[in-house]
């Protein structure tokens, strides 16, 4: 379904999620509560959320907002307005004056609501496009904000990129808290790939065998090979098998 952006490239987590149809953060309860904490600091409460392709930086962001409503979620965290930054389009007039004029935009946007979450899919890709177009001043821009306490941030970064995002400013290490989202294992596994496994069966109107998806977790667990979709991390990998 088509994503409900506002005018300044800021999409609503409930459209963002609502644009991921069968999802269910499942299996991740003490990372979401790891993340919450974080979110819930006094200081360095923006986290660079780190991971392997494929491992669920943006799933487990997902579930931050499709959590929101539980009643044994905190109120602070119940209370958080998050926003997904739509990179491409930002960027994608390649006018570094319209580009400056609709991030101040989104910034003010953000500052101007409490407890707003802005996220990013792919930090290294805002880097990497602000640098292209001669935009670097929006990253000090974006910093500026976290200092002052306007809103907090999560970057989410693959683990390769991780230097990269680190030395894109010098304050992050300051008011970023870096969470490490590892690889599931064993019964987590299991559970993610058979509730993932619902929404592929739903795609393609085929029925999936509880044996097709331990061998798949089984496979991928014991190999991974170059073919790209199965070098990526679990459980995406065993998804794509």
């Amino acid at each position: 379904m088509p994503l409900n952006k506002t005018p300044d490239y800021l999409i609503r987590g409930e459209d963002f999620l609502a644009a991921h149809a069968h999802f269910k953060c499942v299996a991740r309860d003490s990372e979401l509560r790891k993340l919450s904490a974080i979110l819930m600091r006094h200081r360095a409460h923006s986290v660079l959320l780190v991971g392997s392709g494929g491992v669920g930086c943006t799933a487990l962001c997902l579930g931050l907002q499709d959590m929101k409503g539980r009643e044994d979620m905190p109120f602070d965290i119940m209370s958080k307005r998050l926003f997904w930054l739509d990179v491409d389009a930002l960027f994608s007039s390649g006018d570094h004056s319209q580009m400056n004029t609709e991030f101040s935009k989104l910034v003010h946007r953000l500052s101007r609501m409490q407890d707003s979450v802005l996220i990013l899919e792919d930090t290294r890709v805002f880097v990497e496009s602000a640098r292209a177009n001669g935009a670097t001043h929006l990253i000090n821009v974006l910093m500026r904000e976290i200092r002052a306490g306007s809103f907090r941030v999560i970057f989410e970064a693959r683990d390769r990129d991780l230097e990269i995002v680190l030395r894109c400013h010098s304050d992050i290490g300051q008011f970023f808290t870096v969470m490490d989202l590892s690889e599931p294992k064993g019964e987590a596994l299991d559970t993610i790939v058979t509730t993932a496994t619902q929404g592929l069966v739903a795609h393609h109107g085929i029925a999936i065998e509880d044996d097709a998806m331990t061998a798949a977790v089984e496979l991928t667990s014991k190999y991974r090979v170059d073919e790209l979709s199965l070098s990526r991390a679990q459980p995406e990998r065993a998804l794509n098998l």
